[in-house]
């Protein structure tokens, strides 16, 4: 096969696998990725379909050719776009280290409205349109090149990255045959060019009835493979003779030197003898996924070399016994590090050999998990002498103790286990840094610490004054039902705790009775967050009377130590909290807060916030009516994104005695505040903010005004993005927000009926220089651009505007341009909608066009015309929706306007 076959067919394979694993993974995502990924891998997979006969006719088809060397470009930049949001979500990820837990709200919900990740959406958001778009192009290419649909569904090969090594061949293994036995000796091996390829996997195993077909892959003479993965689909038909499934499985027996194993979907109902034949002396790695039908286990404690151990979602495994050790002596699984069972809804037993100490089989054992396995009872193995992680979910009935004697233990993570004890006896945890007990007894988590030493009063005392005080570090404890308040052996035991998380406590009222001691019990506390606690009233009790304050100053003035190390604090759904701590101005290092679903918070501590905070995130406080006092001395302040969010109390942000804006602010949302009548609490104050890059405010109906910006160069020099959406009675912009706009790239104003002129920086073209995005509605149409002129706005690359606020004073002809003027040359993306009484498109709208690409109109229920022959020859996308009287005409095949929109890559008519 030509070379550029090769690379476009296994690429593609790299990029299914890519995507796949991105989106499983854990990391926090961006909105609407999901769904690109999942229609970019649809697409993928359509056009794949079409590579094998590509690949046959490239040699002759010049245009074939082309058409490879395109998907090879897309297939790149594809890659780095996927690479792009991995990266992204994993500096989220290290930054804000979210909880674990899948199912904690607060950390999904967050990503929504934090203005850096729609930032960052925004700025992908034309690579996606440009990836979706080429891919549309490309697929269409298919038909007009007259390329074949040849599926490799019956039986398909996937390659994965091939190792470095001088004397294995990189190039993907590939088939094109539609018959099966034919497949499988193109597939598997009767060529030498793959008798070394190192990792293998085999797809759609479930079309090989005939055992013979799978033997003469000959996988036993390839001494080069190293990784062999098999998988049957999962939708295949369950009714075959699962006779016929063991006996292919077992004549795709590997060479004795593989040293990974992969099986996914397997129906058999039991594993061929080969799989945990010691004679595999250097298989380091195995995991069997849905082989739903197997009642029991291979001896895989025979493999001497095995490492890694994964079992997954076997449904009707009910015993894991002896087998499962093999005739491996002493200590089966001698070298075995990673051990996970997985999704096993029948497993009840695992014989661990309590009843035979001469046997030791996980000697070596440093992470165990066992998650989601509902019928799990008895004990866990008691002999794990090197574990590290241990990590027990979702396993309601398992009622055994904690192995003993886990002096090498880091992680500890057991949830949703109520009837799992941790029983202190001779046991020591003296290396556990980081706890994760949620739905446990409160006995087992004090258990745990006393394993760790730290609830005697003693050691207590003794931690308290120690230089070297407890290792742990992380404590994340949930659902448990009597907790009120956290214990003296939590407070006083835990100093070296850096992030604390409590979640779904039903009776928790307060973390601790004072305040003045948390530097005392927390010396290192960087992280806390606090979810789902609905009886949580306040962080800490607190005395409110003089005596009380005047200790406090006393302290401060002694030189005391009453800072808070606090950095990032998240509050999230407890119903009746009330106040933050009145002392909050004094946890200077704290630099995130995030307040949400909190709708007893009326109001914040009149002593403000400490000057180092930079991000402030408020949402769904129904009861909060300002940001009173918030900022103290606003020349010391750092803040530099503040985002407030459906809080319909809020009537206005900062009140005359915060001062005004900070002049560090990067980054303002406001949104769905009903109430919220003004930034600032007084007309006539005014703001400076040189640093203020991005506005975002979203319906907040009773804004009228925005305060006045100081009249100086510097003020608001580096404003770009400036969005107002649903405002319907904001009247007007001052002159000082952009009294110098060459910056301004993003403008969008819609919904904002009442706004009747824009500053004057807005209405010369001089000041609109760098304006790439527009867009508005017909109001703001003719109360101001259409004096500007669109066609005078050199730079503009996307428009849209709107006509949904149509109303009886901004009457709309019936054809666009509205004025009748030219719209600028440098424009790629132009979206109309929501013209009611548009008819027509002028001719003259695509006169000067010559580098759009994008057109989208929608909602123009009497547009009947569209001048397709002025189309643009650079126009590959056309979408047209609602918009009855013109679909017929553009139908594919059949409208009287398609001749002239064949040529287009992607042509969506709705």
């Amino acid at each position: 096969m030509p070379i550029e076959g090769i690379f476009v067919s296994g690429f593609v394979n790299l990029l299914f696998g890519k995507m796949t694993s991105f989106a499983s993974s854990k990391l926090p995502t961006f909105e609407g990725i999901d769904t690109q990924l999942t229609n970019w891998t649809n697409m993928l997979s359509q056009i794949e379909a079409f590579l094998i006969d590509a690949e046959e006719k490239q040699l002759t088809d010049r245009a074939v050719n082309l058409w490879l060397d395109d998907l090879e470009d897309l297939a790149y930049d594809l890659d780095d776009l996927v690479d792009e949001f991995a990266t992204e979500a994993l500096q989220h990820k290290l930054k804000a280290k979210p909880p674990q837990a899948s199912s904690s709200k607060v950390w999904n919900l967050i990503p929504h409205f934090k203005p850096r990740d729609v930032m960052f959406n925004f700025k992908m958001k034309s690579k996606i349109e440009e990836i979706n778009t080429r891919l549309h192009n490309s697929f269409q290419q298919c038909s007009k090149l007259n390329l074949v649909k040849i599926s490799v569904g019956t039986t398909s090969l996937e390659t994965r990255p091939t190792r470095e090594s001088a004397s294995l061949p990189k190039g993907p293994i590939y088939g094109r045959e539609k018959d099966q036995r034919k497949i499988v000796e193109l597939l598997l091996g009767r060529d030498e060019s793959s008798r070394n390829h190192p990792e293998l996997c085999l797809s759609g195993l479930q079309n090989v009835v005939v055992p013979l077909d799978s033997r003469e892959a000959n996988l036993n003479d390839k001494e080069g493979l190293d990784v062999l993965s098999m998988e049957w689909s999962v939708n295949s038909d369950d009714s075959r003779d699962g006779t016929v499934k063991t006996e292919v499985l077992d004549m795709l027996q590997p060479h004795k030197n593989l040293t990974e194993l992969h099986i996914k979907g397997y129906l058999g109902t039991g594993f061929p003898t080969w799989i945990g034949d010691p004679l595999f002396s250097n298989m380091a790695y195995v995991s069997l996924e849905n082989c739903e039908n197997c009642a029991s286990l291979p001896p895989l404690g025979q493999l001497a070399s095995l490492k890694k151990l994964y079992i997954k979602r076997m449904s009707v495994l009910k015993h894991v016994g002896r087998e499962f050790y093999g005739q491996g002596g002493a200590k089966p699984f001698q070298l075995l590090e990673t051990l996970s069972f997985k999704d096993m809804p029948e497993w009840e037993y695992w014989y661990t050999f309590e009843d035979d100490k001469e046997v030791q089989p996980f000697t070596h054992v440093s992470e165990l998990s066992i998650e989601n396995c509902p019928n799990l009872v008895g004990m866990l193995p008691s002999d794990l002498p090197c574990l590290n992680n241990l990590e027990i979910r979702d396993s309601p009935k398992l009622c055994g103790v904690m192995p003993k004697d886990l002096h090498y233990l880091n992680n500890l993570e057991i949830s949703e286990c109520p009837q799992f004890l941790v029983e202190s006896s001779s046991n020591s945890l003296l290396s556990l840094t980081s706890i994760a007990m949620d739905d446990v007894p409160l006995t087992s988590l004090e258990a745990v610490l006393e394993m760790r030493s730290m609830v005697d009063e003693e050691v207590i005392s003794a931690n308290a004054k120690s230089k070297h005080p407890s290792s742990i570090t992380s404590l994340s404890i949930g659902m448990i039902k009597k907790l009120e308040l956290l214990p003296k052996w939590v407070t006083h035991g835990l100093m070296e705790v850096e992030e604390l998380k409590i979640r779904r406590c039903e009776k928790l009222k307060t973390l601790w009775k004072n305040e003045a001691r948390v530097q005392q019990s927390f010396p290192a506390f960087r992280r806390l967050n606090i979810e789902d606690c609905p009886q949580l009233v306040s962080l800490f009790e607190e005395n409110e009377d003089e005596e009380n304050e005047g200790q406090h100053q006393q302290q401060q003035q002694e030189g005391l130590s009453c800072k808070v190390r606090l950095e990032h604090l998240t509050i999230y759904n407890c119903e009746k909290l009330e106040k933050l701590p009145r002392l909050l101005h004094t946890f200077t290092f704290l630099q995130e807060l995030y307040v949400s679903v909190c709708p007893s918070l009326c109001s914040f501590p009149e002593t403000g916030f400490p000057c180092t905070l930079k991000t402030l995130h408020i949402s769904y406080c129904e009861a909060l009516q300002s940001l009173f006092g918030w900022i103290t001395q606003i020349n010391d302040n750092n803040l530099e994104v503040l985002c407030v969010q459906d809080c319909p109390s809020l009537t206005c942000l900062i009140s005359c005695r915060g001062g005004g804006l900070p002049p560090t602010l990067k980054e303002l949302w406001i949104r769905q505040c009903k109430k919220l009548e003004a930034l600032l609490v007084e007309e006539g104050m005014e703001i400076n903010c040189p640093s203020l890059e991005s506005v975002w405010i979203w319906c907040c109906d009773r804004l009228k005004y925005l305060p006045d910006a100081l009249p100086n160069n510097n003020n608001l020099r580096n404003l770009s993005r400036l969005y107002f959406y649903g405002c319907k009675n904001l009247e007007y912009i001052p002159e000082g927000w952009l009294h110098s706009a060459t910056n301004l790239r993003e403008l969008n104003i819609m919904g904002c009926k009442k706004l009747k002129a824009l500053p004057h920086g807005l209405q010369s073209i001089n000041y609109l220089t760098s304006l790439e995005e527009l867009e508005m509605d017909i109001s703001q149409w003719n109360n101001n651009f259409k004096k500007i002129g669109l066609h005078s706005l050199s730079s503009l690359k996307k428009l849209l505007i709107s006509g949904e606020e149509e109303e009886e004073e901004h009457p709309v002809g019936s054809s666009f341009p509205i004025d009748g003027k030219l719209l600028p040359t440098s424009l790629i993306y132009l979206r109309i909608h929501f013209f009611r009484n548009l008819e027509k498109l002028s001719s003259k709208l695509f006169q000067n066009l010559a580098s759009l690409e994008c057109l989208r109109i929608g909602d123009c229920p009497r547009l009947k015309s569209l001048p397709v022959q002025r189309l643009p020859p650079s126009l590959n996308q056309l979408w047209i929706s609602i918009c009855p009287r013109l679909t017929g005409k553009c139908e594919k095949g059949k409208g009287k306007y398609w001749p002239h929109l064949a040529h287009i890559p992607d042509v969506n008519i709705n």
